[in-house]
């Protein structure tokens, strides 16, 4: 089993179905890959929109989007998708291959080692440059967990050619992430927390929708008498026409908005 065989079995033992790319010089062991691995591969015209359809599967599924593109230009492709993905808080693993590391420096096609992963590691919630094949499986486990921990976000890994392609052996089963979740303590505190205050108010953003909480956040507002203002992104989750509903909030909002959240409520917006 090489690297690339590994990520692939990684991806599966979590639960990804679909990948999204396009194919390039640097990522040939990853598509080598691909053709044993039970994940469909969606290829598209362009690595923005194989990174926004990424975004979109995991933003109607809940579940992680993943994307591939090659070194250079085809890792800056992504760069759009990764900024609002992130902003979105979407669980979206993003990985894009890099020149063999015994040219890295040398000026070779495409190299963008001394850049990509650093220009990530501003937009994304994290980003990786692996240098040692002995890190792979470690790193995407912990990509996997980082993209798909509350708040969800984007994590980019960067795979240079050779290590790629470097054959491995495990130590210890591959298994799924596993994931840290609210106790029902730690529910039942911050409800009784809530039940104490005398103007609470709910701002439901877009995780509500893609958790699909929409019959949720009305019990859980009715339960505690919230107020309830809705994001531009989650316009819809809650019903307008409900006593408790303020409206959407932002720019484009109603004029009674800002004066009932700030005065009753303690609520001001940036």
């Amino acid at each position: 089993m090489n690297s690339s065989e590994m990520i692939f079995k990684i991806l599966e033992n979590n639960g990804v179905e679909y990948i999204f790319g396009v194919p390039g010089a640097a990522i040939v062991p990853e598509a080598v890959a691909m053709k044993n691995s039970s994940i469909k591969v969606i290829t598209t015209c362009h690595e923005a929109g194989a990174a926004r359809m990424a975004h979109g599967y995991a933003w109607e599924t809940g579940k992680l989007g993943v994307a591939i593109a090659t070194a250079g230009p085809g890792g800056a492709n992504f760069f759009h998708a990764a900024v609002a993905a992130q902003a979105d808080s979407i669980p979206l693993l993003l990985i894009v291959g890099e020149v063999p590391t015994d040219i890295f420096g040398k000026g070779a096609s495409q190299e963008s080692s001394s850049w990509m992963q650093k220009s990530y590691g501003t937009i994304a919630k994290k980003s990786w440059l692996i240098t040692n094949s002995g890190l792979v499986q470690s790193t995407f486990e912990e990509a996997i967990n980082v993209a798909t921990t509350p708040p969800y976000g984007v994590s980019v890994v960067c795979l240079p050619a050779n290590i790629a392609k470097t054959e491995m052996k495990l130590h210890e089963k591959i298994k799924p992430i596993s994931k840290v979740e609210f106790t029902q303590n730690d529910l039942g505190k911050t409800v009784e927390i809530l039940k104490k205050a005398e103007n609470p108010l709910i701002l439901a953003g877009s995780g509500v929708v893609i958790s699909k909480a929409a019959d949720e956040l009305v019990t859980f507002a009715e339960s505690i008498n919230a107020s309830v203002i809705t994001a531009p992104k989650a316009k819809g989750i809650f019903p307008e026409s409900h006593p408790l509903s303020l409206g959407v909030y932002g720019v484009l909002s109603e004029d009674t908005i800002e004066p009932v959240a700030s005065k009753n409520h303690e609520f001001r917006s940036a």
